[in-house]
């Protein structure tokens, strides 16, 4: 057992010389001896070594001669660092490195780096897991000359429809698009990241009906990562939700969430007039305590049918509950998450226990807000028997504002006296 340094195994990230940790660059700086793979490691990492350094290039050695190098620097009161690209823990190889060293009772130590899969998703500005979308990332490679196990192939792990990082894989591209698509069709997003954080970066984006052919054009054979699944597409489509994690609602250790159900109850005025009844939250439950779409749109129907003006949104909800007017939902739990069936079987579930809020309340006019609930709605109502009057009101979404607007302040003009 030797008191002299432990061998250091340096996860040097992606390329970038400033995507280095401050303890791995710490540990470079302090270096005697640095071995790398010259075909991995860029020239600007290895600037952070001393200039008396020696730096070995491990691109032409094997296994025996990598360690047996190591061991000798480090058995004569050597710093030894062995640099590898990205992070130790994906596709390094230090393990079969580690067990020898081990076995000569010489200490080593890991010092994690950025992986490629993070440096490609930051240079996309894309989160990688989005609510509704994908929870999950898996790194992987696909089998070639390193053989993978059968149930982590990657027509096995594409049956997830998660977001999947393939490393090592580019000379394979077609073959991994070949496995992936019957799983995520042809028209799910995939990217091709080339030395990421290099220099020469290339992303190269597509589907999988095409990435193929785009990687082959421009020439990319080695050095690429591939990233496929539908959370790639976010930057250019809508997100379907939010994360809980900001939501004001949402509680947690360090914050208390807003009650909405008190909120509710503070804005409901003792006699009905108008009810407005939408889908769920979240959008309709943040009408009472947030600049929702509904809010903004219902504001600017009541301006336009009392020739009023509001100086902010808490005035404008005092003046809606003066009015007699209240906003409900069908289902008080959000049901935008689920499934079109467990949506629609949802919904259903809800129908008694609104007609039983509609008759307790017994509106003189009720506005659906939203088209597709209209068929619950109106089984609420009659199970109510109340005689409301019924409208139904266009989501105002993109398109529908001005119609929205409009058709409200046609019924509150009818049906709402101004205060």
């Amino acid at each position: 057992m030797t008191d002299n340094y432990p061998v250091i195994f340096l996860g040097a990230g992606p390329g970038d010389p400033e995507l280095i940790t401050v303890k791995g660059q710490r540990a470079l700086g302090q270096a005697d001896v640095v071995l790398y793979a010259g075909s991995l490691v860029s020239d600007a990492v290895l600037g952070w070594a001393r200039p008396e350094a020696e730096l070995i290039d491990t691109a032409p050695l094997d296994l025996e001669q990598i360690v047996a190098k190591m061991i000798h620097a480090q058995q004569a009161g050597k710093r030894v660092v062995r640099v590898h690209s990205g992070d130790t823990s994906l596709f390094s190889a230090i393990q079969e490195q580690m067990e020898i060293l081990e076995r000569e009772e010489i200490p080593c130590q890991v010092i994690p780096g950025v992986t490629a899969a993070a440096a490609a998703a930051a240079a996309l500005a894309q989160e990688l897991t989005l609510p509704e979308v994908t929870q999950t990332v898996i790194l992987t490679r696909a089998a070639g000359r390193t053989p993978v196990p059968e149930p982590e192939s990657l027509s096995e792990l594409a049956r997830h429809g998660s977001t999947l990082v393939i490393y090592l894989s580019i000379k394979l591209i077609e073959k991994v698009v070949a496995q992936l698509t019957g799983a995520y069709g042809p028209e799910t997003p995939a990217v091709v990241a080339y030395r990421v954080s290099w220099p020469d970066q290339r992303l190269i984006r597509g589907t999988l009906a095409d990435i193929a052919t785009k990687v082959k054009e421009a020439g990319i054979e080695r050095q690429a990562l591939i990233l496929v699944g539908p959370a790639l597409a976010a930057r250019e489509a809508k997100l379907k939700a939010q994360s809980k994690l900001y939501d004001r609602t949402f509680s947690h250790g360090f914050r208390a969430g807003i009650d909405t159900e008190a909120i509710r109850q503070r804005f409901k005025p003792d006699n009905i007039r108008l009810l407005l009844i939408g889908e769920s939250p979240p959008e309709s439950g943040k009408f009472f305590y947030a600049d929702s779409r509904m809010t903004t749109f219902t504001s600017r129907a009541f301006a336009k049918a009392h020739g009023v003006t509001f100086k902010n949104n808490s005035e404008f909800l005092d003046y809606f509950k003066a009015c007699g007017c209240y906003l409900d939902d069908l289902s008080h739990t959000p049901v935008n998450q689920l499934g079109l069936c467990d949506r629609e079987r949802r919904l259903q579930e809800n129908v008694d226990a609104l007609s039983q809020r509609i008759r307790e309340a017994n509106p003189s006019v009720i506005a659906i807000t939203l088209k597709k609930i209209e068929p619950y709605v109106r089984e609420a109502i009659k199970k109510s028997c109340c005689d409301s009057q019924v409208y139904v009101l266009p989501f105002p979404g993109s398109g529908h504002q001005n119609k929205y607007i409009e058709i409200l302040a046609a019924i509150i003009t009818e049906h709402i006296p101004r205060r």
